[in-house]
């Protein structure tokens, strides 16, 4: 079956950001900011009382990290009991066996990986409130799966 693409007069050009409720602002920064290294603004006016929110900078796109008293993350990770199934950060290409060895050193549950994903290698894990975060990579050579 043919898809029919309908004329939107919305012309969407990227995604700009998400929002995740946080449950442990100082872990999701400290995932975020220390382990996987993405700088992170608002941090200071945070901590003043002069925003509600701070926001990780993933290349041009923005994850908010907004905390919230009364989320209680899934304890199973189930994303039909969140509604978000993931989201998928693209690092640069390393040994992804060194990536799962430094997120386990870390402390960050594993859930798979190395997976092959058509031209990208990825390694799943969970962030502090349970959120399934795909780290990726470009499979350079043969030799890169593990």
């Amino acid at each position: 079956m043919e898809q029919v693409l309908i004329k939107s007069p919305l012309q969407v050009k990227w995604l700009d950001h998400i929002a995740l409720l946080v449950h442990d602002i100082d872990a999701s920064i400290h995932f975020y900011k220390d382990i996987l290294g993405l700088p992170i603004r608002g941090e200071e006016e945070l901590r003043a009382g002069k925003r509600r929110f701070v926001q990780v900078n993933v290349g041009s796109q923005v994850v908010d990290l907004v905390p919230s008293a009364t989320f209680e993350p899934n304890p199973t990770g189930d994303a039909n009991q969140r509604g978000l199934t993931h989201f998928c950060l693209v690092i640069d290409a390393i040994e992804m066996e060194e990536v799962i060895a430094y997120l386990r050193e870390q402390g960050v549950e594993v859930h798979g990986g190395p997976i092959r994903r058509g031209q990208r290698l990825s390694v799943d894990c969970y962030d502090p409130d349970n959120y399934f975060v795909e780290l990726s990579t470009e499979v350079r050579d043969a030799h890169s799966v593990g």
